[in-house]
C-alpha cells in the first residue's frame, strides 16, 4: 500500500483504498480509468495522460506505467542529468521565448496593419491572454507603430512623385494628367493621415511602456498558476517582490491562489489533515492577505 498526497493505493488490487476526491469516474475507487499503462495520477486526484507528468516528483519522470512494484504497475524511472537539463531548462526556455517571440510579432503586425486602416481594429495589450509577455507584444505594437510612420510618408513621397510627373509627362492635357493626379493625391493625403495615427499611437505605446518596466514586469519571472488539480502548484513568490509584476499579473495569481485555497479546504474535509497540505493552505493564504492589501494601494 502506498500513501500519495490525496488517496491510498493498493498496487495489488489496482485501486484506491479511499475515494476520489475529484469525481473523476463512476466509480470513486477507480484507478487511471482501468487504464494504468497509458493514464497516470500523480497525487490521487484527477488523472491524466501517461506523458504529461504534471504533479510528479522532482527529478522523475513517467515511462508509459505508474509508481508500483507488482508486476503490471512499473517503476517510475529516474531521470538522467541531460533529461533533466532538457525538461527543466532548455524546454521551458524555449517556450518562452516562442511565447515572446509570437507576442512580438502578433504586436507587430496587428499595429502596422490597424494605422494602414487609420487605426481601425487595432488590438490592445490587455486582449493579450499570456501575462508574461504582455510587454514584448507592447514592444512589438511599438515597433509596428514606427514602421507605419515610415509607410506612411513612404507613400506620400511617392504620391507627390506621382503627381509632379504627370505633370511633366502629360503635354496633351497641359502638362497634367486628370488620372494620376487625383490618384497621387489620394497617396499624399493617405499616407500623411497613416504617419499621423501612428505618431499617436507611439506615444501611448512609450508611456504603456514606462509604465510597464517601471514596475519590473520583465524581472520578475514566471508566477506559479493553477493547474488540473485546481490547485496551485510552484514555489511562492515573496511580498517583496511584487513590485516585479504588473498589476494584471498579481490580480490572475490573487484569483487562483483564492481558488487553490478553497479547493484544499474541500479536500481536507473529505480526506482528513495532513501537515504538509495544511502548511501549503497556510502559505497561499498568508500570500492572499498580502495580495490584496498591495493591490489596494
Amino acid at each position: 500500500m502506498e500513501a500519495f498526497e490525496l488517496r491510498l493505493w493498493d498496487g495489488r488490487l489496482g485501486r484506491w483504498l479511499t475515494v476520489d476526491p475529484m469525481g473523476q469516474y463512476f466509480s470513486p475507487y477507480l484507478g487511471m480509468g482501468n487504464n494504468p499503462i497509458s493514464r497516470i495520477d500523480p497525487d490521487g486526484g484527477m488523472d491524466g495522460d501517461a506523458g504529461d507528468c504534471n504533479g510528479c516528483p522532482p527529478g522523475w519522470s513517467i515511462t508509459g506505467q505508474i509508481p508500483g512494484d507488482s508486476g503490471l504497475y512499473g517503476p517510475v524511472e529516474k531521470m538522467t542529468f541531460l533529461d533533466d537539463v532538457v525538461i527543466n531548462v532548455v524546454v521551458p526556455k524555449a517556450q518562452n521565448a516562442l511565447e515572446h517571440f509570437g507576442a512580438f510579432s502578433v504586436g507587430l503586425v496587428s499595429a502596422f496593419g490597424s494605422n494602414l486602416a487609420l487605426g481601425a481594429n487595432r488590438m490592445s495589450p490587455d486582449e493579450w491572454n499570456w501575462n508574461n509577455s504582455r510587454t514584448t507584444f507592447r514592444v512589438g505594437q511599438l515597433f509596428g507603430d514606427v514602421a507605419s510612420i515610415f509607410a506612411g510618408a513612404f507613400e506620400g513621397a511617392l504620391g507627390n512623385g506621382l503627381m509632379k510627373g504627370s505633370i511633366v509627362f502629360a503635354p496633351e492635357t497641359a502638362g497634367i494628367s486628370l488620372a494620376a493626379v487625383p490618384f497621387g493625391a489620394g497617396m499624399v493625403a493617405h499616407g500623411g493621415a497613416v504617419s499621423g495615427v501612428a505618431v499617436g499611437h507611439v506615444v501611448d505605446d512609450i508611456s504603456g511602456l514606462y509604465d510597464s518596466f517601471s514596475k519590473g514586469t520583465h524581472s520578475g519571472g514566471d508566477l506559479p498558476s493553477i493547474d488540473r488539480t485546481g490547485k496551485v502548484h510552484g514555489e511562492l513568490i515573496s511580498p517583496k517582490d511584487f513590485h516585479k509584476y504588473s498589476k494584471e499579473e498579481l490580480e490572475v495569481l490573487l484569483n487562483q491562489l483564492k481558488a487553490s485555497v478553497q479547493k484544499r479546504i474541500k479536500v481536507t474535509t473529505k480526506l482528513g489533515r495532513d501537515r504538509a497540505h495544511g502548511q501549503r493552505q497556510g502559505a497561499e493564504h498568508d500570500l492572499i492577505k498580502s495580495l490584496e492589501k498591495y493591490l489596494s494601494k
